[in-house]
């Protein structure tokens, strides 16, 4: 689903965006215009040009994810080296890891599934629950957040069957790409 939306031009969340924003032309009566409109001006168009660099290094950045992604696909398995500091923190070592934003770390999974059993579906629907956060819902105990899950299982079957047609639907979750991952576990 990550790839279909980039590759479709669908953004939306932290999903960066393809499309760069028009650069300002020079006014026609630039002569004209007082010193601080040019100012104005002059900061309006650099405020742009930043952005559009930053669209270019987004798009850069996700075309190497996404070939990334696919390479470690083709592989089956992988392994992401880690360093530890002096104070005990991990840290992973590839730019492609678990720790970035909801659409890349959405296409991690363990390589050795294992089943969930009664305990590990009350904390996957809890799970789903809080990537989705409609109505505020990962604020809610536990209990209240299972119960969601449990009760709007129909919809996510939905969407689970269809994300291509309902992504006006999920799109819209706190995580998008999480609550979808979730989801095809919860199934």
């Amino acid at each position: 689903m990550v790839k279909f939306c980039w590759e479709n031009g669908v953004s939306f969340g932290k999903l960066p965006s393809k499309q760069s924003l028009p650069v300002p032309k020079t006014p026609e009566n630039w002569f004209q215009l007082t010193d601080e409109e040019k100012k104005l001006w002059k900061r309006t168009k650099e405020k742009v040009v930043l952005r559009n660099r930053a669209i270019e290094a987004d798009i850069m950045n996700m075309s190497q994810d996404i070939a990334t992604a696919k390479e470690y696909l083709e592989m089956g398995q992988f392994y992401l080296p880690h360093s530890l500091d002096f104070r005990g923190r991990v840290y992973p070592i590839p730019v492609f890891n678990h720790q970035r934003s909801d659409h890349i770390r959405s296409m991690f999974e363990f390589a050795n599934g294992k089943p969930l059993g009664e305990e590990g579906v009350y904390w996957l629907a809890i799970h789903i629950a809080n990537s989705g956060d409609f109505g505020k819902i990962s604020k809610k105990p536990f209990e209240e957040r299972y119960q969601w899950a449990v009760e709007n299982s129909y919809w996510l079957k939905t969407i689970g069957e269809d994300p291509y047609g309902t992504i006006d639907d999920w799109s819209i979750a706190d995580k998008p790409f999480s609550f979808l991952a979730g989801y095809r576990d919860w199934e």
